[in-house]
C-alpha cells in the first residue's frame, strides 16, 4: 500500500507541469536559476570600451555579442545532443517496473498463482474469486536493424553537426562583412557632417558679407534671399547627415548586440587582412575552396544520400533481444526462492506495411534530387557574387579617380567664382551653383573612398575571407 501511495504522489508531481501554464516571467526566472545552477562561477568581464573603436574591435565585440551568432551556437549544441542520441541507439534499454492489479480473470489468476509459486490444484478454475497481486521486475530490451539503420542515423547526425558548424562559419562571414559595412557607413557619415557643416559656415559667412553690402546699397535684396535659401538647404544637409550617422551607429550597435542609445566613437582603420586576388579567375577558385556554403550544401547532399539508405532499411527485418527478472506476490513479499526470469530474442519483418517504406524511399530520393539542385545553385550564386564584387570594386576605383579630379576642379572653380562675385563680375546664382557643385563633389568623393573600402569587404565576403580570417587568427 505504501508503494501505491508513493506512485500516486509521483504522478501528481509529474502532472503539475501539464496543468500549470508557464508565463514569460516564470520562464525568465527559471532560465536564470538554471544558468546559475549549471554554470561554473567565472570572473565577470569589464564592460567593453566603445570609444575610439577600430574595425577589428567592432568585429570582436560582434562575435561575442551578436544574438544571431549566439543562436547558431545553441543549434550546434542541439546537433551534438542529436548525435549523442543517435549513438545511444546501440545501447540496450534497462528498466524497473512495479505494478499492482486487482482482477477477476481465470487466466490471470492461473498465471499469477504460477508466478507466485503458490498454485495448488483445487476448486473450479473457471469460477475464481476476485484477487490482487503486485509485481516487481527488472527488464532489458534491445532492437537493431539488419540493414544498419542505427549506423546510418549516426552518420547523418554527425553530418548534421558538421553542417551546423558550417552554418556558424557562414554566419561569421556574413556578420564580419555587415560589421565592416556599418563601420564604414558610420565613418562616412562623420565626414558628411563635416562637409555639410563647412558648407553652412561658408554660405553663412557669404550671407553676412552680402547683408553688409545690401545695407550699403551694393547688392540687391534678391542676392540676400538667394543666400538665405542656400543656407537653409545647407542646414538641411547637416540634419540629414547627422540622422544618417545615428542610423549607421544604431546599425553597428545592433550587430554588436548593444542597445541603440549606446554611445560609440570610431577610429578609422582599413580592413584587409589578406591580399585580394587580382582577377575573377583566381578569385572564383579561392571562393569555391573557401566558402562554407559549398561545404555545407555538399554535407547536406551526403546526408540526403544516407537518407535514401535509411528509408530502404525499413525493407529489412529488425532483431530484438529481451529479458526480465521479476517477483510476483499479493502482499509485496518478494523472496529469492520465488523469483522468475525469462530471456529471449525475436526477428520482426514487415512483409507488407501499406507502402509506408515505398513512400519513405520516394521522399528520400526527391530530397537527394533537391540537394543536387541546391549544390548547383550555390556554386552558381557564389560565381555571380564574386563577379559582382569584382565589378563593383573596379567601378568604385574608377569613380574615385574621376572624382579626385572633379573635387580639385570644383575647388578651384569656387575660389575663382567667389573672387568674381566679390568683384561684381559674377552673379549670385553662379556663385551658389558653384558652391553647391563643390559641396556635392566633396560628398561624392567621400562616398567613393568608402565605396572602395566597402567593395573590398564585399569581395572579401564573396571569397570567404571575412569569416576565415577571424577563425584562423583566433583573436576573437
Amino acid at each position: 500500500m505504501k508503494i501505491l501511495l508513493l506512485i500516486c504522489c509521483l504522478m501528481v508531481l509529474s502532472c503539475r507541469s501539464v496543468f500549470q501554464e508557464p508565463s514569460y516571467e516564470m520562464l525568465k526566472q527559471e532560465s536564470k536559476a538554471i544558468q546559475s545552477a549549471t554554470r561554473q562561477p567565472v570572473e565577470q568581464p569589464t564592460a567593453p570600451s566603445l570609444q575610439n573603436m577600430r574595425v577589428d574591435q567592432c568585429i570582436a565585440l560582434a562575435i561575442q555579442g551578436n544574438l544571431d551568432y549566439a543562436v547558431i551556437a545553441h543549434r550546434i549544441e542541439q546537433a551534438r545532443a542529436a548525435l549523442a542520441s543517435a549513438k545511444a541507439e546501440y545501447l540496450p534499454i534497462f528498466s524497473i517496473r512495479a505494478q499492482y492489479f486487482h482482477a477477476d480473470s481465470p487466466a490471470m489468476y492461473f498465471a499469477t498463482k504460477l508466478d507466485q509459486h503458490e498454485f495448488q490444484m483445487q476448486g473450479n478454475l473457471n469460477q475464481t474469486d476476485d484477487f490482487g497481486s503486485s509485481q516487481l521486475s527488472f527488464n532489458f530490451y534491445e532492437r537493431l536493424n539488419l540493414a544498419g539503420r542505427e549506423a546510418l542515423n549516426r552518420k547523418v547526425a554527425q553530418i548534421n553537426l558538421e553542417t551546423a558548424q558550417l552554418e556558424q562559419a557562414k554566419l561569421r562571414n556574413i556578420l564580419v562583412d555587415a560589421i565592416i559595412l556599418a563601420y564604414y557607413d558610420m565613418l562616412a557619415s562623420q565626414k558628411y557632417i563635416a562637409i555639410a557643416e563647412k558648407s553652412v559656415t561658408t554660405v553663412d559667412a557669404q550671407l553676412q558679407e552680402t547683408k553688409v553690402k545690401y545695407a550699403g546699397g551694393g547688392v540687391l535684396k534678391s542676392d540676400v534671399l538667394a543666400l538665405e535659401v542656400r543656407l537653409a538647404s545647407a542646414q538641411e544637409d547637416v540634419i540629414r547627415a547627422r540622422n544618417r550617422y545615428i542610423l549607421a551607429k544604431n546599425s553597428l550597435a545592433y550587430l554588436m548586440g548593444l542597445d541603440p542609445e549606446v554611445e560609440i566613437s570610431l577610429e578609422e582603420q582599413d580592413w584587409q587582412p589578406r591580399e585580394l586576388p587580382p582577377n575573377y579567375e583566381q578569385g572564383i577558385a579561392i571562393a569555391l575552396a573557401t566558402r562554407p556554403e559549398i561545404a555545407q550544401v555538399r554535407k547536406q547532399l551526403l546526408a540526403a544520400k544516407y537518407g535514401i539508405a535509411i528509408a530502404q532499411s525499413h525493407y529489412w527485418p529488425d532483431i530484438e533481444a529481451f529479458g526480465s527478472y521479476y517477483w510476483e506476490d499479493r502482499d509485496f513479499r518478494y523472496t529469492s526462492n520465488r523469483d522468475n526470469w525469462k530471456i529471449g530474442g525475436a526477428i520482426v519483418w514487415n512483409i507488407f506495411d501499406g507502402f509506408r517504406t515505398y513512400t519513405r524511399v520516394w521522399q528520400a530520393k526527391e530530397m537527394f534530387a533537391e540537394m543536387e539542385k541546391s549544390d548547383q545553385k550555390t556554386v552558381l550564386a557564389i560565381k555571380h557574387e564574386v563577379s559582382t564584387a569584382y565589378r563593383n570594386l573596379e567601378e568604385a576605383q574608377a569613380r574615385s579617380k574621376v572624382l579626385d579630379l572633379a573635387v580639385q576642379q570644383a575647388e578651384e572653380n569656387l575660389a575663382l567664382v567667389k573672387k568674381q562675385y566679390e568683384g561684381g563680375a559674377a552673379t549670385i546664382t553662379k556663385y551658389l551653383d558653384t558652391e553647391l557643385s563643390y559641396t556635392q563633389a566633396q560628398f561624392q568623393w567621400t562616398q567613393a573612398q568608402y565605396d572602395i573600402k566597402k567593395a573590398k569587404a564585399a569581395l572579401g565576403k564573396a571569397l570567404g575571407y571575412c569569416g576565415l580570417c577571424v577563425a584562423e587568427e583566433k583573436q576573437y
